[in-house]
């Protein structure tokens, strides 16, 4: 029995216990008691206290480039994202469905990652699980890159252009 539940019946496992799995949607400490009570003549009882720390996943919101966007002067695409939580987060860019990098020991605020591309379609999107295990997915982002190649013209001495 948690303080917050009333009596549960545990289930006999394969491995030859009796075993309860729950999952906290707050951080609390709890108190735990369990009885086993054997034919009325042998009683044990155990509890003890479960501190329950970050029950939260990180927020992880898509700042740049914005969704659905155009790239044309640069190939070398900068991905920014805000991401808060209540503990240290390692965060994954992932583009185009594969993880392409990953940051470790980030904490609250705004990071990046760098990619040079070639012209194309994209998507990007930013996973992150924090120091308790909490994971969260960002929504997912689509990019174009279109950079055209610039002409460059050389005037010779007289003046003629050559490209």
């Amino acid at each position: 029995k948690f303080d917050d539940t009333g009596w549960i019946n545990m289930t006999w496992n394969s491995s030859g216990f009796h075993e309860y799995n729950r999952s906290f949607t707050q951080a609390k400490i709890f108190d735990w008691n369990v009885t086993c009570n054997k034919s009325g003549y042998d009683i044990i009882n155990v509890h003890d206290t479960v501190h329950i720390t970050d029950v939260a996943s990180p927020i992880i919101v898509l700042q740049s480039p914005a969704n659905n966007s155009e790239i044309k002067d640069d190939n070398t695409v900068l991905f920014v994202y805000n991401v808060s939580d209540d503990s240290n987060m390692s965060c994954s860019f992932i583009i185009n469905g594969t993880v392409n990098k990953t940051d470790t020991g980030l904490t609250n605020g705004s990071h990046d990652f760098s990619l040079e591309l070639v012209n194309g379609q994209y998507n990007w999107s930013v996973n992150c699980t924090d120091f308790y295990g909490n994971y969260a997915e960002s929504t997912t982002y689509n990019v174009t890159v279109n950079v055209l190649a610039s002409n460059l013209v050389i005037w010779d001495e007289i003046g003629r252009a050559h490209v």
